[in-house]
């Protein structure tokens, strides 16, 4: 059974509201969500303790926060970035490829209409 474990920035100390994360009967993460102060939210995913998956988005008021809507990335079975998709406020689409974490490629296409 999973063990979810909530914390609550109440005085306003840090940069985040709340983090939540959830580990397994051994006490090895399997999901991490964060909220910061401005709205962008992260959820991050784990397999036996390696992420293998991060979403960021803004959920500020405005959609303001950062000059993207969404951050999506993929990591392999070492927990090494494998592949990111970033949508720009813009509409611009941004596709990242990584081998052992480097970067190996770069595709951008204008989602305007």
């Amino acid at each position: 059974m999973s063990t979810t474990i909530s914390q609550f920035d109440l005085e306003n100390l840090y940069n985040w509201e709340e983090i939540h994360s959830t580990y397994d009967d051994n006490g090895i993460i399997e999901n991490r969500i964060k909220l910061w102060d401005t709205g962008v939210s992260i959820d991050e995913a784990f397999t036996s303790g390696i992420r293998h998956s991060m979403l960021q988005q803004d959920n500020s008021a405005d959609g303001l926060a950062v000059n993207w809507q969404s951050i999506d990335s993929n990591y392999d079975s070492n927990g090494q970035l494998d592949h990111r998709s970033i949508l720009y406020d813009n509409n611009v689409t941004r596709q990242e490829g990584f081998e052992s974490g480097v970067k190996t490629f770069i595709t951008q296409q204008d989602g305007s209409t």
